[in-house]
């Protein structure tokens, strides 16, 4: 079962604003959420005390057409019939350093993507997902490598969203991917359940660095990725 769709036009309403009351609005699916509770080590992060289960925006198709991939392509139940959001309840949202220039970010993709720096607290956001079988492959029983991409840079962009909502005073404008490299240490298997943690790493004036990690039910990294997003003011987009 799909979830519902958004009636939202970014032309007339402010994104922030609208994001912070479909999180309060909205259900997570409860199909989802039945689909995980049955399985013993998925169960065990949904009965995780210090997280709670929220909406996930991008399964949500909007009036613009915003979404639709998330929300519609890969939510059959040959791809991704099943997709659940856990955010930590007591996460911090860090001050911004001084770092913004564009040579600054430049060098900062190299160190991120060379050494990237991980965040060893719990992760802000989980997400937990059960691929379904063939609609994602790109090898036989193997999801192709672009859907990873696709899958790790929504939801690390999910996580930049959280942080912006509950930043004081709130940062006004977009979120898009300046930088992502990912790296893929196994084979993500289809059909599987599977989980993916989203840290934010730091925060500066108008750039955000990021990392996520794909795990299996052992909790073997088969896939991760960093990532420097820029915030662009609403008056430049």
């Amino acid at each position: 079962m799909k979830e519902e769709f958004i009636e939202f036009d970014p032309s007339i309403t402010d994104k922030r604003t609208f994001y912070s009351t479909f999180l309060s609005n909205y259900n997570p699916p409860v199909q989802a959420i039945n689909h995980f509770a049955s399985i013993p080590w998925t169960n065990k992060w949904l009965s995780n005390p210090a997280y709670k289960i929220i909406p996930f925006w991008s399964r949500h198709v909007k009036t613009s057409g915003e979404d639709t991939f998330f929300g519609n392509t890969i939510n059959t139940t040959e791809t991704v019939p099943h997709f659940i959001m856990i955010q930590l309840k007591d996460f911090i949202t860090p001050e911004p350093s001084d770092a913004s220039s564009g040579t600054k970010l430049a060098s900062d993709a190299n160190a991120h993507n060379n050494n990237p720096p991980i965040n060893r607290g719990p992760a802000e956001l989980i997400f937990l997902l059960q691929f379904g079988e063939r609609g994602v492959d790109g090898h036989p029983g193997v999801i192709h490598g672009g859907v990873i991409c696709a899958l790790l840079d929504e939801t690390m962009s999910a996580v930049i969203s959280q942080h912006l909502d509950n930043a004081t005073p709130k940062p006004r404008g977009q979120i898009f991917t300046a930088n992502l490299n990912t790296s893929f240490r196994a084979p993500v298997t289809t059909p599987a359940a599977v989980i993916l943690k989203c840290w934010l790493v730091r925060r500066d004036k108008r750039k955000w660095l990021t990392k996520g990690q794909i795990e299996d039910e052992s909790g073997r990294v088969l896939a991760e990725a960093n990532a420097i997003w820029v915030l662009v003011p609403e008056n430049k987009i």
